[in-house]
């Protein structure tokens, strides 16, 4: 016999289903009425039922809290909506929670809700319970997310998703997956909001609630900054802030998987996507980064792979001739032994050299020339300390002004563009110089060492020293 629960704060509403189903003739037992969210959470963890019929506008628990507390305990119990609620936002979070009817009480007729009872009496009797019903939704996520298996038996959608890489530096732990998913959940702090799975060096991760663009991108870069300053670790991550049903997941996971994070050109890396994996800012830092690796004497074939990887991997973007710079750089890289040291290619790797530099330098033309003033103006002066309401009052902008301006055309903030310039300026400095780190912290514009190292780990998760030593 299956079990049933209503939760409705109307009371003639409450009484006209109770007192509309046959649940004798379909086999139900009708284990709980509530009359508000919170009591009908407890009559659900206390009888745990198959069906579940709910209102989603109720005091103290709405209908769709209700439902997200279910979903975090059970994918197998069926959920009913009856309501007055008719805007789309609702109608759609409540069908990414796995909702099986919605009903609407200004037009529900008695059979309507005879009728969504018994579809879901006959969905129980053909499914094997025992295929599903104890697998808890951890199993269930970690068998789709790890192996691609089971996507049909996951009844809901998700509000987000991302997927992180963890590489350990120097002597690190093999696998610190486990490790970075228990600090996720820590920051993160309840269970009813994401799941979490891992693999090896991979972990994923799944918003069960909406989640806003700017707060899931602030909560993963926290959780991804305090785990690097207790790890010598570099943590790259994709994510997706949007509703997907699982098969839009399952298609932005395969692209998530073509762009690889493992990538050095993704190091320390946090791609905002949109729903079909295209990159909703693709920040020019990163390519300028890229080109600055390109450079380094010595290091023009590895540079060369990562350029163009990385070109390859910002869709949309390749215009006037990037395409075509891409292509020849594969073309190249093909010719080239796993050593990279075939100096016969030198004058292949200029002229590639050559192309990539010119490419980008269009791409810089698509930034607004005030925009690229102030780049400019970064670049030679980055020694300095460089407050973003002294450099707008420099350059003429309004600091409010300048400030929104900036980060709608490099997608990223003022401060971000700069400590990322200046740890990468930085960088440069330890690699093909001798100088102190006292005297490249000075020079790249951080006035204490601490300050300097602490930003120079958050960022690639190592101490500017071992960084240099393991160049």
């Amino acid at each position: 016999m299956y079990t049933a629960l209503i939760a409705e704060d109307e009371l003639l509403v409450r009484m006209g289903i109770a007192s509309s189903v046959p649940w004798e003739e379909y086999n139900i037992r009708l284990v709980g009425v509530a009359e508000n969210g919170i009591q009908a959470l407890q009559l659900y963890r206390e009888h745990h039922p198959d069906i579940v019929i709910t209102d989603v506008r109720m005091p103290q628990l709405s209908g769709l809290e209700l439902i997200q507390a279910i979903r975090s305990e059970s994918l197998s119990c069926f959920v009913i909506i009856v309501t007055n609620v008719d805007d789309d936002r609702t109608i759609n979070i409540a069908r990414m929670f796995g909702v099986s009817d919605i009903l609407f009480k200004a037009s529900m007729k008695q059979t309507d809700i005879m009728l969504a009872v018994k579809r879901a009496c006959d969905e129980l009797a053909n499914k094997d319970s025992a295929h599903t019903k104890d697998m808890s939704e951890h199993e269930m996520w970690a068998a789709f997310l790890i192996k691609r298996e089971r996507a049909q038996e996951i009844p809901y959608g998700v509000f987000g998703f991302a997927s992180f890489v963890i590489r350990p530096a120097g002597n690190a732990p093999r696998h610190l997956g486990q490790e970075f998913e228990d600090a996720l959940r820590e920051r993160i702090g309840s269970s009813e909001q994401c799941v979490s799975v891992s693999e090896g060096n991979r972990v994923y991760l799944i918003f069960k609630t909406p989640v806003q663009e700017q707060e899931g991108e602030a909560l993963i870069r926290d959780a991804i900054g305090r785990f690097r300053l207790s790890h010598s670790v570099c943590v790259s991550a994709a994510c997706a802030f949007a509703t997907l049903e699982i098969a839009q997941l399952k298609r932005l996971m395969e692209k998530i998987e073509r762009i690889g994070l493992e990538s050095p050109f993704y190091e320390g890396s946090v791609l905002i996507l949109s729903s079909d994996g295209e990159y909703v800012h693709g920040r020019l830092a990163e390519l300028k980064r890229t080109l600055a690796r390109f450079a380094l004497s010595g290091r023009k074939v590895r540079g060369l792979q990562t350029c163009v990887t990385a070109l390859n991997e910002y869709p949309g973007r390749l215009t006037d001739g990037g395409e075509a710079v891409v292509e020849r750089g594969r073309a190249l890289l093909s010719l080239i032994g796993d050593d990279g040291n075939h100096a016969t290619f030198d004058r292949q790797v200029e002229a590639v050299c050559s192309a990539l530099e010119n490419y980008l330098e269009k791409l810089k033309k698509k930034i607004r020339p005030e925009i690229l003033r102030v780049v400019n103006y970064l670049e030679e002066n980055l020694s300095g300390e460089l407050p973003l309401a002294e450099v707008a009052e420099k350059l003429g902008f309004n600091a409010s002004y300048f400030s929104r301006l900036f980060k709608r055309e490099m997608g990223c903030t003022y401060s971000e563009y700069l400590t990322e310039l200046r740890i990468q300026r930085a960088k440069m400095l330890l690699l093909e110089t001798k100088m102190s780190v006292q005297a490249i912290s000075e020079e790249c514009g951080f006035s204490e060492i601490s300050y300097f190292s602490y930003r120079f780990k958050l960022m690639t998760g190592i101490t500017p020293m071992q960084w240099r030593n393991q160049q």
